[in-house]
C-alpha cells in the first residue's frame, strides 16, 4: 500500500480502535483484522516518523500493544515496539511515549524480563508525571505492580496498585480501575490470603462484566478457578477454568488457552486424576513456549506444585510420557480434554 497523510492516520485510528475493540465481543473480528493488515499498520508507524510525526508513531506503537500478546506474537511485536521507542523523534518525553513505554513493558514482562519491564516502566511513570498525566501515571504504577509481584514482594505490589485504584478513582474513570484491582487480587493470592483474593476477584469480575470486557472477565474466571482450588472447591474450580476457556474460544481469542490448560492441569493435579494433569500441564507448557511467553507470577507456584504432585504419583516413565503426549496435542484435542470433565 502507498501511503499519504490520510491512509496513515486511518490507520492509526484503526490501531486505536482496535485497542477497545479487542477485550469486547468482536475480538476475533478485531484480531483477524489486523492480522491482515499488520505489514500497513507498521508501514504507517515507519511514515509518521519519516515525515516528523513521531507521536503519531508512538500512538499506534502503544495501541497494538494488546495484538502484540496475541499467540505467538510476543517476541516480534516488543522487538517492533522497541524500534519504534529507538526512532530519534520517537524519544522526546511525550504521554504518547509514555503509554508505548507501558506497552512495551507490558510485553517484556510477558517474557520473564524484569530488568527491561521496570526500566521501560519507570521511565514511562517519569514522564507521566513531568506531564501531569494522570492516566499514563496510572498505567506505569500497575507495570511497576506486575514487576513486583514476579518479585514476591507484596508490599510493593500494593502499593503500586493502590496509588493506580486511587488516580482512576479520582477521575472517577471506572474502567480505570480494573488493573489495579486486579493487581490487588493478585497481591493478595500470592501473599496466601485466598478470602481477601476471593473478594477482590469477584470485584475485578463484575466491574468487568460492567465494562463488557470480555477478555477481562475470562481472566478473573482463570484467577478464581485457582483460588476455589487453593480452598479445597475442586469442582468449582475447574467449572471456573472451563468457563475461562469458553469465553475466550467463543470470542475467537485463544490467548488464554495456554493458561486454561495450565488452571485445569492443577486442579486435575490436586482430584488426583494424574494422566489427565500431566497431559494438560504439557499441553499449557508447550503453548507457553510456542508463544514465548511465561506463566504470570502467581500462577507459576501453582504449576511447580502440580509437577511436584505428578513426579510423586507416577513413574519416571509415565510422567515423560504422559507429558510429551500432552506436549504433541493440537489444539482441538488439547480442548476436548480440557473440557471433558475429570475422570
Amino acid at each position: 500500500m502507498k501511503l499519504d497523510s490520510e491512509r496513515a492516520l486511518s490507520l492509526l485510528a484503526l490501531a486505536e480502535d482496535a485497542e477497545v475493540g479487542l477485550s469486547g465481543p468482536e475480538s476475533e473480528q478485531w484480531i483477524e483484522n489486523l492480522a491482515k493488515r499488520i505489514g500497513d499498520l507498521r508501514g504507517a508507524a515507519a511514515w509518521f516518523l519519516q515525515h516528523d510525526e513521531p507521536e503519531r508513531a508512538l500512538r499506534l506503537a502503544a495501541a497494538l500493544a494488546a495484538f502484540w500478546q496475541q499467540g505467538s506474537r510476543i517476541a516480534e511485536g516488543r522487538d517492533w515496539m522497541e524500534s519504534v521507542l529507538a526512532a530519534p523523534g520517537a524519544q522526546v518525553p511525550s504521554a504518547a511515549r509514555a503509554k508505548a513505554l507501558y506497552g512495551a513493558g507490558m510485553l517484556a514482562f510477558r517474557q520473564g524480563d524484569q530488568q527491561s519491564s521496570r526500566v521501560r516502566n519507570e521511565e514511562a511513570l517519569r514522564i507521566a508525571r513531568a506531564a501531569d498525566d494522570w492516566r499514563a501515571q496510572m498505567l506505569a504504577l500497575v507495570g511497576l505492580a506486575r514487576v513486583a509481584l514476579r518479585e514476591r514482594d507484596v508490599a510493593a505490589v500494593r502499593e503500586h496498585a493502590q496509588r493506580a485504584r486511587t488516580l482512576a478513582r479520582d477521575m472517577r474513570d471506572r474502567a480505570g480501575e480494573s488493573r489495579p484491582l486486579h493487581m490487588l487480587a493478585a497481591a493478595a493470592r500470592v501473599a496466601g490470603d485466598l478470602e481477601g483474593a476471593r473478594e477482590l476477584y469477584h470485584e475485578s469480575l463484575e466491574l468487568n462484566r460492567e465494562l463488557k470486557d470480555d477478555y477481562g472477565v475470562a481472566v478473573e474466571l482463570l484467577n478464581l478457578g485457582h483460588v476455589e482450588r487453593n480452598v479445597g472447591n475442586h469442582e468449582r474450580s475447574e467449572e471456573l477454568f472451563q468457563e475461562s476457556l469458553r469465553l475466550g474460544l467463543a470470542r475467537g481469542n485463544a490467548s488464554l488457552l495456554p493458561d486454561c490448560l495450565v488452571g485445569l492441569g492443577c486442579t486435575s493435579a490436586a482430584r488426583r486424576d494424574l494422566p489427565r494433569a500431566a497431559r494438560l500441564l504439557g499441553a499449557g507448557e508447550a503453548r507457553l513456549q510456542e508463544g514465548g511467553r511465561v506463566l504470570d507470577p502467581d500462577d507459576q507456584p501453582e504449576f511447580d506444585r502440580a509437577v511436584d504432585v505428578l513426579r510423586d504419583g507416577l513413574s519416571a516413565e509415565a510422567f515423560e510420557a504422559l507429558w510429551g503426549e500432552g506436549r504433541t496435542l493440537p489444539d482441538d484435542r488439547a480442548v476436548a480434554l480440557a473440557l471433558r470433565g475429570s475422570t
